[in-house]
């Protein structure tokens, strides 16, 4: 009498079918991952830039000038404003203007990001060169 033992195990082509999937899935995941981690990033420097909007305000009560001095970088900034802002991922500026600046250092996200100030109405606005979905709103 013959008798057939059962194999256990996978076969190839079920194999092949589970390592596709992943690869399918990983093909899906990693972009949105780095989309994910460049948008965390940048909300670091878009709340470094806050705070450096709030030091202008201050600076321009006290003053009550719209002329201001241009800082060249963060310790400038911290000097001038006594605020310094987080330089992780951006370098920063400001102008006679006010207008804020940040050069993004973040990987895969290069240019600017800019806030600049409309005394006359007290509102701000977002602008720069990087990509526009990554610049905020309003």
């Amino acid at each position: 009498m013959l008798s057939f033992k059962k194999n256990k195990g996978f076969t190839l082509i079920e194999l092949l079918i589970v390592i596709a999937i992943i690869g399918i899935l990983a093909a899906i995941a990693i972009p949105a991952y780095s989309n994910y981690a460049k948008k965390s990033r940048l909300t670091s420097v878009i709340n470094s830039m806050g705070a450096v909007k709030n030091a202008i305000i201050a600076y321009y009560t006290e003053n009550t000038s719209t002329t201001f001095p241009a800082c060249s970088d963060a310790a400038a900034i911290k000097t001038t404003f006594g605020v310094e802002p987080q330089t992780q991922y951006a370098t920063y500026t400001t102008d006679a203007n006010a207008v804020i600046t940040a050069t993004s250092t973040i990987s895969g996200l290069t240019g600017t990001l800019t806030l600049t100030p409309d005394w006359s109405t007290g509102r701000w606005t977002w602008g720069g060169t990087i990509d526009a979905s990554y610049i905020p709103k309003g």
